[in-house]
Formats: C-alpha cells, structure tokens, sequence
C-alpha cells in the first residue's frame, strides 16, 4: 500500500517535471526560431 503523502510527492514531482520539459521545449523552439 502506497501512503497519501507519498503518492502526493510522486504527483507534484510528476506535475514539476511536465512542467520543467514544457518550459525546455519553448526555449528550445525560441531559440530555434531566431
């Protein structure tokens, strides 16, 4: 059995790395529109 708070650090962490690979794709695009 997973524990609550665990399952809710596994999440968060999940959100911050989509996050963190949408924000390195823009930069990426940004970088390759100039």
């Amino acid at each position: 059995m997973l524990n609550p708070t665990f399952a809710k650090v596994v999440s968060w962490y999940d959100n911050e790395w989509a996050y963190s690979n949408k924000l390195l794709d823009l930069i990426v695009h940004m970088n390759s529109v100039k």
